[in-house]
Order: C-alpha cells, then sequence, then structure tokens
C-alpha cells in the first residue's frame, strides 16, 4: 500500500444501473493464468448450445464454470492507475477531478464470481454428429449436412486439441475439408473381402501389406481401402498394416444388436463367434460400452455367468453429468465401478 497516497474520489458512471452489465468476475487457478500470460495471443472461448451448461476452453484444455455468490459486492473501475499519489498532482489540486473525468467512474457492480475447474471435454457426442454425414464411397449422394473443423469447434464443448484427439480417434477423416466418418455398412462390405483375401491367400492379419490389399480389391478406391484398413486397425508403416480383432469384433456385434437389442447370452455367443473369422475368439471385455450382461456379477472374484446379453451403447448416454446418472439408474438400480468406467 503507497501510505503517501491522498484520498481519491469515485463515482458512478452515467450509464450505471447496478446490475453486472457487460463484465463478469472469474477466479482461475495460477497455472490457468501462467498460461494465459505465457500465451498472450491464445484465445478463450465459451461454448454451450441453449440447453447445455457454457464451458470455457482455451485451444488445449476445456473448464467448467460454476457461478458463487458473493456477500460483499465488487465495485468494478476501469483503468484505475495503481500509484494513485500520481494523480494528487504536484500542486496539490485538480489529482481528484482528473480521477473523477477519467477514471473514477463505477461502471458495474458484481455481487458474484465464476470459479473455472478443468474438465473433461464433453465429446461422446460427436460420433452422433458425424453420423449425418456417413461416407458411403465418392458415388453415393452427398449428404445435406456436412461440418468443416470450425463448425465442429461451434457446437462441441473441447478446446481445438482435444477435438482434433477425439476425431483421431472415431477414426474420421476430411474429404474437401468436410469431416466424414466410414458409413458401417459400407466399411463392413470392405472388410468382408479384405478378410476374404486374407484368409484366400494366407496373410496375416498383423501384417497386411496395403499396395496388395487394393490389386486383391480392384472395385474399391484405394483411398477407401486405406480408410478401411484404419477403421479397423492401425499402419505399421512402409505400406503395412496390422488389423485389430477387438475392432472386427465389436462392429459385428453391433451388427448383431441392429438385428435385435436383446439376445440370449447363449445365441449371441455363438452366432457373435460364428461371424467372426475362425481363429479369432470373441472377449467379453470387447463388449464394454456397447452391451450389458444380465443378471450382473456383484463378485469381482467370479468369472460372470449371464444369460442374456442387451445393447446399451455408451456413446449414446447424455454428456450432462445428472443427465448420464439418470439414464444410467433408469436402466439399472444398481451399478458397480467396472461397468461404469
Amino acid at each position: 500500500v503507497n501510505k503517501s497516497a491522498l484520498p481519491v474520489e469515485i463515482s458512478f458512471s452515467e450509464n450505471f444501473s447496478g446490475a453486472s452489465g457487460d463484465y463478469r468476475i472469474i477466479e482461475v487457478p495460477p497455472e490457468f493464468l501462467a498460461h494465459l500470460e505465457a500465451h498472450p495471443t491464445n484465445k478463450l472461448y465459451l461454448k454451450g448450445l441453449p440447453e447445455q451448461e457454457a464451458v470455457l476452453c482455451t485451444e488445449e484444455e476445456t473448464y467448467s464454470l460454476k457461478l458463487t455468490e458473493s456477500s460483499n459486492s465488487v465495485l468494478l473501475l476501469p483503468h484505475l492507475p495503481s500509484n494513485l499519489s500520481s494523480l494528487s498532482g504536484g500542486d496539490g489540486g485538480g489529482g481528484a477531478d482528473t480521477m473523477i473525468g477519467k477514471n473514477g467512474r463505477i461502471v458495474s457492480k458484481q455481487s458474484a464470481y465464476y470459479e473455472i475447474q478443468k474438465m473433461q471435454p464433453r465429446v461422446s457426442g460427436l460420433s452422433e454428429v458425424l453420423k449425418e454425414c456417413y461416407w458411403e464411397g465418392a458415388l453415393a449422394n452427398t449428404p445435406k449436412v456436412l461440418y468443416t473443423t470450425q463448425d465442429l469447434l461451434n457446437i462441441v464443448q473441447a478446446s481445438s486439441s482435444q477435438l482434433q484427439a477425439a476425431l483421431a480417434q472415431i477414426k474420421a477423416f476430411q474429404v474437401d475439408g468436410f469431416w466424414r466418418v466410414l458409413d458401417p455398412a459400407y466399411g463392413e462390405e470392405i472388410l468382408n473381402f479384405v478378410l476374404g483375401a486374407i484368409l484366400e491367400r494366407g496373410w496375416s492379419v498383423t501384417e497386411i501389406k496395403e499396395d496388395a490389399v487394393s490389386r486383391a480389391l480392384p472395385d474399391y478406391p484405394k483411398s477407401d481401402i486405406r480408410r478401411c484398413l484404419d477403421h479397423f486397425g492401425e499402419e505399421l508403416g512402409s505400406g503395412l498394416w496390422k488389423l485389430h480383432p477387438s475392432a472386427i469384433a465389436r462392429r459385428r456385434a453391433i451388427k448383431l444388436f441392429s438385428e435385435r437389442e436383446i439376445w440370449s447370452f447363449v445365441d449371441f455367443q455363438r452366432t457373435w463367434s460364428s461371424s467372426l473369422p475362425h481363429d479369432l475368439e470373441p472377449q467379453l471385455e470387447w463388449l464394454n460400452g456397447i452391451a450389458l450382461f444380465e443378471p450382473q456379477n456383484f463378485d469381482v472374484t467370479q468369472a460372470p455367468t449371464p444369460t442374456s446379453v442387451i445393447y446399451f451403447p455408451a456413446s449414446t448416454l447424455p454428456t450432462n453429468l445428472r443427465q448420464r446418472f439418470n439414464a444410467l439408474f433408469a436402466q439399472r438400480s444398481k451399478w458397480i465401478l467396472p461397468e461404469l468406467r
């Protein structure tokens, strides 16, 4: 505190209404402030549709916003100098008038402030959004709705880097600047021919040559074959690919659930197994996030003995935490922790 500073008069601006006006106070953690100071050109984004809770995004992270009431109101004065003694003037007069005229106008009263806390991005609905623009091949009709990166940033509550990570996770790709996802039926069509070529030629699913697959499937564009390989596997480099058994098995399981959503466990296990290559043994954990087993197994020391399998994809659950739990407990009255992860 500068004890030599003289008292300075302040006053309410002509437009002061007693409301918060165009200003909001946000309390930020030290690391958040340090990030802003280290990257002064970075922008902050408030995101949220009318039915959503707003979030605050940087280029890298997403933060929740919580409005907290304060018992002490805060009066805001823009551009208040830190060294008020300089306003008193060398002759001891005119300083207070200067303060009132230029810097001493109260423009807003704040009785609440926002607290922010780092949170997970709300990207679970991204797959649902991109269902509107499945890729069915270059000759298919163009969907009525297409999304650029900026379009998705406008509707998805995530930072730019988090959105890119989510797009990579669901195997999305760009065509002419618009994000697309491989149509399940079209992708499985190509996959069936790929698996047939693997079986016929004695290839290993852990080492597939992209060029060889393209020659074996001349009726499909190389770009779509590559998208199929990326959707169900990973590139090892130098044109080599590895298919993931879990990705193939999950896709076949989803197809079975499209026929009916509730199966007896025995029928599902038999039908699921017969839909896969003969050397691929399905694992129940591959259904995590897709299906539920009934009855539940509350004894983690014993292997589950379900009698039925129910389609319950996690991707369709609400992103709002309260709504998500409501949907979960509307389905079941009890859950164990491994089922919720």
